[in-house]
């Protein structure tokens, strides 16, 4: 068996592997004019403005935007009455004539409009969910998306 062992120079002296040192002077000799300035990233008008409303304490504007919310659901809401009504309709004229082809097509478009207007019903309860998330990130109570500003 043959060991070999290589040494390389000795490196005890620090001066040679230490980066070099920078003064003040040293860098005010590149220094250019650009250098004090900062560069604005301007996104458009509505956008900043948007942002500027939600993180407002305005309390109208998170007054309207709750009301406006409030409204939806409760139209949803009447949308779904209006439809399993129109499916119960539908339900008794199939009981009255189990074999009236028409009947039970009209009792099936029923049913389908009653499932879309429920979904659209949870889109609206959702899109006001986020809405309160928004205004409790942005340190607004709660009770301002209800226009109850007595907090």
């Amino acid at each position: 068996m043959l060991f070999i062992s290589i040494c390389g120079p000795n490196t005890s002296d620090a001066s040679e592997t230490s980066s070099p040192t920078y003064t003040d002077s040293d860098l005010n000799k590149y220094r250019t004019p650009s250098d004090n300035s900062t560069t604005i990233i301007s996104n458009t008008k509505k956008t900043i403005t948007k942002k500027k409303r939600e993180s407002s304490t305005d309390k109208e504007y998170w007054c309207m935007a709750g009301s406006n919310q409030i409204k939806r659901i409760d139209s949803a809401k009447e949308r779904v009455q209006t439809a399993e009504n129109t499916v119960t309709k539908r339900q008794e004229e199939v009981d009255h004539k189990p074999f009236d082809k028409k009947a039970k097509k009209r009792l099936a478009d029923a049913q389908n409009n009653l499932l879309k207007e429920q979904k659209k019903l949870v889109k609206e309860e959702a899109a006001f969910s986020m809405l309160e998330n928004r205004a409790y990130r942005s340190g607004i109570p709660i009770g301002w998306l209800r226009c109850n500003f007595d907090y």
